[in-house]
């Protein structure tokens, strides 16, 4: 007999958070931990859910979701992952390609839906969707070429001389203080951004980094680039499983020529490196080719991905 669903029902946040973890290709992004900052940080805009479900051959899968409430409630669309972020399914069980097509078929059974499929799952990809664009992120396979010497342009090694000479230093953040001025440091980058004509989607509010600061120590890191006292820039770093992802980043007006980005992503690297992590994730560009020279500067490979998007008559 096919394989095929015999039961759903919605997911405790314990199962939730612990297919999160045994699923080896989860993300931050798949835990109940990111749906919950951003309910935290916009009461009442989203809700989080999780669908258990259950197939044929007794193995179990979880789909998590975000319900973004709008139009002051009167409708509400499904997010598979906040933030534009790394969406699709986590199990305690190794998935096959049939298993993930019965979960894209629960995913697009919904009217609204936003859902960016998860590059580092081997299942993406594996299947056909009936409507989707493409896309990639950018990452670093730490597991191949973790010496920049060896993985990063003669461009990015001359930025990061540069950048040292001029004595600028790498930090982490311990005190809410560097996560204010990190945010200061981000009003600023929207501005620029707005006066340049770029889009900058909505903006994060300052509620959000404070619930980072406060419940995340043991999965988020703020880095930050200085010289003499002063911040340069800086990067909002998440850490699960195997995957690290540079997931926020910001810097200061007129202090991109000291390059100090360069030094700021290398050390970043380097850390996750030591310890352990298989990727260092710098997320997909949003369409700058100039945010992913960059990135391939970096030794940073492309990874394909989909994003779906399905609106409703009402939205």
């Amino acid at each position: 007999m096919a394989l095929h669903i015999i039961e759903k029902r919605e997911a405790s946040r314990e199962e939730w958070k612990r297919a999160a973890s045994e699923y080896p290709f989860a993300t931050i992004f798949h835990t109940p931990k990111w749906a919950e900052l951003f309910m935290g940080a916009q009461p009442g805009r989203y809700i989080a859910q999780a669908t258990f479900v259950v197939f044929s051959d007794e193995k179990n899968a979880i789909i998590p979701m975000t319900v973004r409430r709008r139009m002051f409630g009167l409708f509400s669309s499904v997010q598979s992952s906040p933030a534009g972020a790394y969406g699709g399914w986590i199990s305690e069980h190794e998935l096959s390609p049939e298993h993930g097509r019965l979960l894209s078929r629960e995913l697009l059974g919904l009217k609204d839906l936003t859902w960016i499929e998860n590059p580092f799952d081997p299942l993406t990809g594996s299947f056909a969707l009936p409507s989707y664009t493409e896309d990639f992120t950018q990452a670093v396979n730490l597991r191949m070429n973790p010496d920049p010497r060896i993985r990063s342009s003669r461009a990015h090694q001359k930025a990061l001389r540069k950048s040292s000479r001029s004595g600028i230093i790498i930090k982490k953040a311990d005190t809410w203080n560097e996560y204010e001025r990190y945010y200061e440091l981000y009003q600023d980058s929207l501005k620029r951004w707005k006066d340049r004509g770029l889009p900058t989607g909505d903006a994060y509010p300052l509620r959000l980094f404070r619930l980072i600061f406060e419940t995340c120590r043991e999965q988020a890191e703020l880095w930050y680039a200085r010289k003499d006292n002063e911040t340069l820039s800086g990067a909002l770093c998440f850490y699960w499983n195997n995957h690290a992802v540079a997931w926020h980043g910001a810097a200061a007006s007129g202090a991109l020529a000291l390059r100090p980005n360069n030094l700021l992503y290398e050390e970043m690297i380097q850390d996750a490196a030591k310890r352990g992590f298989s990727w260092f994730d710098l997320n997909p560009c949003g369409g700058f080719r100039g945010v992913a020279a960059f990135k391939e500067h970096l030794g940073a490979q492309k990874i394909p991905l989909r994003k779906v998007s399905k609106r409703s008559g009402v939205r």
